[in-house]
């Protein structure tokens, strides 16, 4: 039977901290969130501001019935700083929430321009257009990644992403 893991309404979201499309449960982890960002903001002697929808999309990544809030950083502004949470050419980083069984949410990280999601033999697929030298490109050119969500991880091609604060094995290695 497939799992409905997508919902996209951006039109549809309620102007609270999180919108209406996340859980409350989401409300403590998007406060910390804010907070994280504030102190960037203050210590640039600056006042911060948040759009009134900051979570972007729900989709349930790992199937187990709660939904998993897109956050992307550009919904945060500092009055001294035009630039802190808008990116650059590689973009603004994207933080997607995944729920945990335990309760609580692994936070991830992906760095890119504007995304999209879809729906692939029921598993959710995020495509986010990313800077051409992803792609190995010398020349300003598109290029898009796909990133699928697997036992703990956002995986593309040729890469984990691996939840803040943790590495893969893997990366480990490399270390």
């Amino acid at each position: 039977m497939p799992v409905p893991h997508l919902l996209l309404a951006p039109s549809l979201m309620a102007a609270s901290a999180t919108a209406s499309l996340a859980p409350a449960e989401f409300q403590p982890v998007f406060e910390q969130l804010e907070a994280e960002k504030k102190s960037f903001c203050t210590a640039l002697e600056g006042e911060m501001a948040v759009e009134d929808r900051p979570v972007s999309a729900v989709v349930d990544f790992n199937a187990d019935g709660v939904v998993d809030p897109i956050v992307p950083e550009a919904v945060f502004s500092c009055s001294t700083s035009a630039t802190l949470f808008k990116g650059g050419t590689g973009g603004a980083t994207h933080h997607v929430f995944v729920s945990k069984a335990q309760g609580g949410y692994d936070r991830f990280d992906l760095l890119g321009h504007d995304y999209r999601i879809f729906v692939w033999n029921d598993f959710p697929v995020i495509l986010m257009g990313v800077h051409f030298s992803v792609c190995g490109l010398d020349r300003v050119s598109t290029c898009i990644v796909s990133y699928t969500y697997e036992q703990g991880y956002f995986q593309a091609a040729g890469d984990l992403v691996s939840p803040e604060g943790q590495t893969t094995e893997e990366e480990e290695h490399k270390q």
